[in-house]
């Protein structure tokens, strides 16, 4: 935070283009506008605009009204405020042909018609948005002379409490009930939590928590469920990942019982085993030794007929007195 501070004195001396990145709620918006109050346009507007909200059609058309305003005839020779500041929130989205326009816009500077300062912001680091498919270089060169990248909350935990203990008092300020602070196990149920939300979530912890205080300390019990169900899910430990499902080992089984099932069927008569299986006696030798089936004394053919008895002459002699 000491070299946002310090970019941050950088950007108020000077109108060149800033970009600023971030997590979602870290205070991007926040940041452009300190930026803006402590510039040298702070005496006109400061205009954000959510390019993820607003359209290509409304972009071209907010624009245009912009830079109608800046005209002489329309306003700016009567003293009335102008657009000082123009911060362009999720950059990324700007459509491909208003980026064309603004570098053509924002490269002729002030010879050809005034233009407000631009400042841009996104989630994207800077080397993801300086790849992104949809922003032309020429435009990312023009948005960032000067990048400043906001640290997530849980990278600031010695910011925290002086964080929180702001947002408690800017509400104190805009209402009659007053909290004076934290339960010292408030602060300690801070601390675990990683803070996906940022400036943000914490700012809406702390609005339901001051709600729910019955006295002048935020205790844990006033803290929001979802706060404490989020804590409580963020501590579980991770599900176990279920065992890998090989297909070869599963087969190799599925297979050795099929051939062995088919071997007592033909008492491990080969040949029939195969017909039996589809396939013809060299594959299933083949797979009978790779598979290390033990299938007792090999027997490879059929046996043998056993031969008809002869018959017995004696016997068959007529009997009798002839």
């Amino acid at each position: 935070m000491r070299r946002v501070l310090a970019q941050l004195e950088l950007a108020q001396s000077s109108r060149a283009a800033v970009l600023i990145t971030g997590a979602p709620g870290t205070g991007k918006e926040h940041l452009a506008r300190v930026i803006h109050l402590g510039g040298p346009g702070r005496a006109n507007w400061f205009v954000p605009l959510d390019c993820r909200r607003l359209g290509a059609e409304e972009l071209d058309r907010v624009w245009n009204r912009l830079l109608d305003s800046l005209r002489p005839e329309r306003g700016a020779a009567a003293g009335s405020p102008q657009p000082g500041t123009v911060l362009l929130s999720d950059v990324e989205l700007v459509p491909r042909d208003l980026q064309e326009r603004l570098v053509a816009l924002f490269s002729a500077g002030e010879k050809s018609r005034p233009a407000p300062r631009l400042l841009s912001a996104s989630c994207l680091a800077p080397n993801e948005l300086a790849s992104h498919n949809n922003v032309r270089p020429d435009f990312y060169a023009l948005i960032s002379p000067l990048a400043i990248e906001l640290p997530p909350l849980e990278e600031r935990p010695d910011d925290l409490p002086v964080l929180a203990q702001h947002f408690l008092e800017e509400l104190n300020r805009q209402e009659a009930k007053q909290v004076g602070g934290f339960d010292e196990q408030v602060w300690t149920l801070f601390a675990r939590y990683h803070w996906p939300g940022n400036l943000d979530e914490l700012a809406a912890v702390v609005r339901e928590a001051r709600g729910h205080a019955a006295d002048s300390l935020v205790r844990p019990h006033d803290l929001p469920y979802r706060f404490q169900t989020a804590l409580a899910a963020q501590e579980l430990p991770p599900p176990n990942e279920p065992p890998p499902m090989l297909l070869d080992p599963l087969l190799a089984k599925v297979e050795t019982r099929l051939i062995a099932l088919a071997l007592a069927r033909s008492r491990n008569n080969k040949s029939k085993a195969a017909e039996l299986l589809g396939i013809n006696r060299a594959r299933l030798l083949r797979r009978i030794e790779q598979l290390k089936i033990g299938s007792g004394e090999p027997v490879d053919a059929e046996p043998e007929a056993e031969a008809e008895p002869k018959p017995d002459i004696e016997n068959d002699s007529p009997s009798g007195d002839l």
